[in-house]
């Protein structure tokens, strides 16, 4: 498939190139002939002009060309003739040797006989210019082999050029639908990752489920103390299964321009909200004898979906609880720097490896595979993924600071109400 895209890219690209370079040509072309022919006939009138007739005593008039008369401009061969009322031939000189001498008379005739003044002799790349100077007129003949010449030259240099820049073009046309693809192939190979990442997360319930069942209908003379083991085992793997299955549909949620259209958009009081998801995660802190320390300023308000801003904020939570030791320590900070509403949520758990930190916010990306054994609601490496894509709806930014021996910190920055420019439409718009 993205063979066939990259190849229609660059066939497109190819004939829309073809078709504006061909027009083009044309278009320089009747330029170029234009050109030329105006030279040609500027280089006749001058040539006409010079030729002076004055009238002697005995009737002959007396014709001659001035010095230069033939147009310097002009490299081709130019004929003068000049006839008289009854259209008689009273004079001819050329600029250069004529080889057919014997057809002047006939081309003559022709321009003679032409309707315009100026024109061109059929089946002769001869071009002339008739005009009339009382009972004499004066004709000249252009051989037009140099003018055709020059022309001809030109096209050759412009299609010479149109190919140097199709070359050019075709292989800048190959770079760019290498480009142009590769968001589309991470995109194509991320859905392919996402589909055998939820597959294997599902595989190992429903299997377990599966093994149950069979277990349960191949023993009725089971025990009911023995069989309520089992069932609760299996209602375990099914709710593992709901729960990942609620992540993946809250992640879908979160993706897209019309995912982030459902948001609400409002002026919300961040430290209020960051207050209510602490108070709830200190009953789960005093549990595991972890410290949960916060430093909130005041009033810091923010336009948010306030329901998106409170899952992001428990995501980073609930992470830090995960993953400090008993007996450890997390500290919550929310500040307002330069027109952000910046939060930092920093545990002193072990640090993520170096390796892996490029990676955190994949879909269902783990840092520590040890602590997949016990699998618990969020454990998915769905939380975030999520997260950011609500905090990048938000045209805020969710990175990682630091991961070192001395812990973790994660920084959610968010334009503050002040500063804040709706990044999306709301529900209500």
């Amino acid at each position: 498939m993205l063979k066939k895209l990259r190849r229609s890219f660059v066939l497109d690209s190819m004939l829309m190139a073809i078709v504006i370079l061909s027009v083009g040509i044309f278009v320089l072309f009747a330029l170029t002939e234009s050109y030329y022919k105006s030279r040609t006939v500027a280089a006749m009138e001058a040539a006409v002009k010079a030729i002076t007739i004055e009238e002697t005593e005995t009737g002959s008039p007396k014709i001659e060309v001035a010095e230069n008369g033939f147009a310097t401009l002009y490299t081709g061969n130019i004929i003068l003739v000049v006839t008289d009322q009854n259209q008689n031939i009273c004079f001819a000189s050329s600029s250069a040797r004529l080889e057919d001498e014997e057809k002047i008379p006939t081309f003559v005739q022709y321009a003679l006989s032409f309707k315009q003044d100026q024109g061109t002799v059929p089946n002769q790349q001869l071009r002339f210019l008739r005009l009339q100077d009382g009972k004499y007129t004066r004709i000249a003949l252009a051989d037009l082999s140099e003018e055709y010449r020059n022309i001809y030259f030109q096209l050759i240099m412009y299609i010479f050029a149109a190919g140097m820049a199709l070359g050019m073009l075709f292989l800048m046309s190959e770079y760019m639908s290498d480009r142009s693809i590769k968001p589309i192939k991470e995109s194509m190979d991320d859905q392919r990752r996402f589909l055998a990442d939820a597959s294997h997360e599902l595989k190992t319930p429903l299997t377990v489920i599966l093994a149950n069942t069979n277990i349960l209908l191949s023993s009725p003379d089971m025990s009911d103390e023995d069989r309520t083991r089992w069932l609760e085992n299996t209602k375990e793997e099914a709710q593992i299964m709901t729960d990942l299955i609620n992540d993946m549909l809250k992640l879908s949620r979160t993706e897209g321009e019309e995912a982030t259209k459902q948001m609400t958009f409002a002026g919300i009081n961040y430290s209020d909200l960051v207050d209510d998801c602490l108070l709830v995660s200190e009953s789960l802190a005093f549990e595991r004898h972890v410290t949960l320390e916060s430093d909130i300023a005041e009033n810091i308000t923010i336009v948010a979906d306030e329901t998106k801003i409170r899952q992001v904020i428990m995501v980073l939570l609930d992470n830090a609880l995960k993953y400090t030791q008993e007996g450890g320590h997390i500290k919550v900070t929310l500040k307002d720097k330069d027109h952000r509403a910046v939060l930092t949520v920093f545990d002193d758990g072990a640090p993520i490896p170096p390796e892996k930190r490029d990676h955190i916010f994949e879909r269902f990306f783990r840092a520590e595979e040890s602590r997949n054994k016990q699998r618990q609601p969020g454990g998915y490496g769905l939380g975030l993924p999520i997260a950011k894509n609500i905090v990048d709806s938000h045209n805020g930014r969710l990175y990682l600071d630091f991961s070192n021996e001395e812990g973790t910190s994660f920084v959610v920055r968010i334009p503050t109400e002040k500063s804040h420019k709706s990044p999306r439409p709301t529900a209500e718009e």
